[in-house]
């Protein structure tokens, strides 16, 4: 297979004097996510989090998935929080127990999978662990 190398779409003159408030190393990155304004660079960069952040009901299915997590807690059934091994699920299992603890149940278990014996998300060999546990709710 023959590979067919394109170079990027140059900053031009226009967009690195809008952007020029910041390092010259800095313009082109802003430019390749297709911010092009000193304002667009300052939302992007320094983001307001209370504004910016929409509705987490309007996940497909959330309401379903905030009520089983609840009815899970509600009846202390066992659950499992299936986590990654990267940066973000590492951080989204601690979320979730914080959760947990902030209510007060402790019957969960933070399940991370060793990438060389486990491979790469969940599976059945996981999963007919946890059955045979008890485990009565599985967080991914």
């Amino acid at each position: 297979m023959i590979k067919k190398w394109a170079k990027r779409e140059s900053v031009s003159d226009k967009i690195k004097d809008a952007l020029s408030t910041y390092p010259e190393l800095i313009r082109p990155l802003l430019f390749y996510r297709g911010i092009e304004t000193n304002e667009a660079a300052e939302h992007f960069l320094n983001p307001d989090f209370k504004m910016d952040l929409g509705d987490p009901f309007d996940i497909l299915n959330m309401e379903k998935a905030v009520d089983r997590i609840l009815a899970a807690v509600k009846k202390n059934e066992k659950v499992i929080i299936f986590a990654d091994y990267d940066a973000d699920g590492v951080s989204s299992a601690v979320i979730i127990c914080e959760f947990f603890n902030k209510v007060g149940f402790g019957n969960y278990h933070v399940h991370i999978p060793d990438r060389h014996l486990d491979g790469y998300g969940l599976n059945m060999k996981a999963t007919d662990e946890f059955t045979k546990q008890g485990v009565g709710l599985v967080i991914t």
